[in-house]
């Protein structure tokens, strides 16, 4: 119960004029002047508490006035300062020296998410329809109420943590709730002890991550199991505007390795809430929750090579697989332009090449595979002659490297194996017409793979003396 009372007069002073006014000027404009002959006015309030709903069942309003003469109607207008007002007929009681008008109201402020934690109040008196300007009293209505309400907010940041399957990690909980009636500061700031109380494992045990430890600051570990742990309540004392640390934070939550088995899986906590209006412990608390959720990633699957020789042409990497977009990065030695393999700038052996793909949410998932490039022949070989007449001796030096064995076609039906890479040479011979031949030289490697390398040799007749050449060069007969 609780009540407040608000009066204020004109002095002696004011009396004696406004006294001097009403002999000169009687009863013209009769509401005008019995607004200006208020020389007391006054309210009164009595509320039955400070938490809301708060009742107000008296709300008094008094007006002292030097004469009523001319008016008929008085009324008090009492604004509530949430939107309500209300008109009531107020009593005349002239029994004293001067005529008292009062009038008494009475309005509720009930619990509201958004509500204030201060209404100005206030009455305002009436006189024949006309307001009297002067004659309003104010009043402040203090209301507080639980945390959830009154502009205030229970809060847990993060709200949520998603943890990627197949990774571990440890995630401390913040209480980040905003406080009713603290801050900005109000009439009456709410400044008593709150509690708190972070409940770990709330969740259907059914669909838990599993494995979920929780450290204690003592440095004890909690293995929840399918259980469920109340933490420690928290005393935050009088004059605090919010939770702050290190006394907001939940108990450290170690979250295992997971599998694809586990995603959606998730473990939840409760933070709850106690203060003035819902006293700890006989009155339930004002909560939120938070959770971590195991979420999917990318699954890639890249599509096996063959092993290949050294000078294969460059190959496009496949990659499928659950959740996988294909626009992830590739990298290995002989990667270029984002998924070509060339197996040139590869290394010789094994080659280990990665797709790694992240999706929206930050997960990511890789594959890899290896690429055996085998080593190719080298080759590389120079004609001593590459034009002349018949017989044409050309001499053929090898200059190749990386090769186990080689295999010569001379261009003319004859050919050559050898296991060096030894000078060989060949005597070239032509009909009635120059003709050209392909020198052509394969190497062969144990590994299977082979290689070519062509060359050409042009070789002139020879033309009867006397007899017209069509050929470009000429050669004397032998």
């Amino acid at each position: 119960m609780g009540s407040k009372k608000i009066t204020s007069h004109k002095g002696r002073y004011t009396f004696f004029l406004l006294l001097i006014w009403l002999i000169l000027f009687g009863g013209n404009s009769a509401n005008a002047q019995v607004c200006d002959l208020i020389f007391q006015k006054g309210s009164n309030i009595k509320v039955n508490g400070i938490c809301a709903p708060v009742d107000v069942y008296a709300f008094d309003a008094q007006y002292t006035l030097f004469s009523i003469s001319g008016a008929t109607t008085f009324q008090v207008e009492f604004d509530w300062g949430d939107g309500t007002i209300d008109l009531v007929d107020a009593t005349v009681d002239t029994s004293g020296p001067f005529p008292v008008v009062s009038a008494t109201d009475n309005h509720s402020y009930p619990s509201q998410v958004n509500g204030s934690c201060t209404y100005n109040a206030s009455s305002t008196l009436i006189v024949d329809g006309n307001r009297c300007t002067d004659s309003k009293v104010p009043q402040i209505v203090t209301v507080w109420d639980k945390d959830d309400s009154n502009g205030g907010q229970i809060s847990i940041y993060p709200y949520e943590v998603q943890v990627c399957v197949g990774e571990d990690t440890t995630i401390t909980f913040h209480d980040q709730s905003i406080w009713n009636c603290t801050a900005p500061a109000v009439d009456k700031p709410n400044y008593q002890d709150r509690i708190t109380q972070f409940t770990y494992g709330i969740d259907d045990p059914a669909n838990r991550i599993p494995g979920i430890e929780l450290n204690q600051p003592d440095g004890s570990i909690i293995h929840i199991g399918n259980g469920t742990v109340a933490g420690d309540t928290t005393h935050y004392g009088y004059i605090a505007d919010g939770p702050y640390d290190p006394k907001n934070r939940s108990w450290s939550i170690y979250v295992p390795v997971t599998d694809s088995t586990d995603v959606g899986k998730v473990f939840e906590i409760r933070l709850d809430n106690w203060n003035f209006c819902n006293p700890y412990p006989s009155n339930p608390p004002v909560s939120a929750t938070a959770r971590i959720i195991i979420i999917d990633k990318p699954w890639p699957q890249i599509t096996p090579v063959d092993p290949m020789c050294s000078d294969h042409s460059r190959i496009k990497l496949q990659v499928t697989g659950k959740n996988v977009t294909g626009g992830g990065i590739w990298s290995g030695p002989g990667v270029r332009y984002g998924d070509y393999f060339y197996p040139s700038r590869a290394n010789i052996g094994s080659n280990r090449i990665i797709y790694t793909e992240v999706n929206g949410a930050g997960c990511e998932g890789s594959d890899t595979i290896y690429i055996t490039v085998k080593q190719a022949p080298k080759l590389n070989f120079s004609l001593s002659d590459t034009e002349g007449c018949e017989p044409l001796l050309v001499y053929m030096t090898n200059n190749s490297t990386k090769t186990d064995s080689y295999e010569w076609n001379f261009g003319d039906g004859t050919t050559y194996a050898t296991t060096t890479n030894e000078t060989v040479s060949n005597v070239y011979t032509v009909g009635n017409s120059d003709q050209t031949f392909t020198v052509t030289l394969k190497g062969i490697n144990t590994n299977g793979c082979i290689a070519t390398q062509s060359k050409q040799v042009l070789v002139h007749d020879t033309q009867q003396i006397g007899i017209a050449a069509s050929d470009s060069t000429i050669c004397a007969p032998q």
